[in-house]
Order: structure tokens, then sequence, then C-alpha cells
């Protein structure tokens, strides 16, 4: 018997790959909204899995879209 991975999330991510979207977020805070984030990414992902990425990311209070739509870091250490 298959274990699940969860309610239709076919791929988690890695940790690398959630640093990654972590610090292009950060780079490149209120410039992208989010279809147009993943679009930009330096490497490239199945969208399911950058949706992952960026719900952990807003659960985490660390990204909000801002009142137009476009995603700013709010992390503050």
């Amino acid at each position: 018997m298959a274990k699940s991975r969860g309610p239709g999330i076919l791929h988690y991510p890695r940790l690398d790959t959630i640093m990654m979207v972590e610090n292009f977020v950060w780079m490149n805070s209120g410039k992208f909204k989010k279809r147009a984030l993943w679009e930009s990414l330096p490497k490239q992902m199945m969208y399911q899995t950058y949706c992952v990425v960026f719900d952990y990311l807003q659960n985490s209070k660390k990204i909000k879209p801002d009142r137009d739509g476009f995603i700013v870091w709010t992390f503050k250490d």
C-alpha cells in the first residue's frame, strides 16, 4: 500500500527550494504578484509545489500581498 503524502499534494518542496523562493521574494519584495513571481524564479518548479511554498510563507507570516496584490516580505529578524 502506498504511503499517503497529504491531501492532493504530489510534490513536497525540498528545503533548498523553500530557501530559494524566500530569498527571491526578499530580494524582490513588492515587485511581483503571485503568478509573476513564480514565472520569474531563478529555477523552474511545478506551480503546485510553488503554491505549497507560497502558502507556507504566508502562514508563517513571512510574506503577504499588499492591497494591489504585490507580494512583500514582512518577516523581521
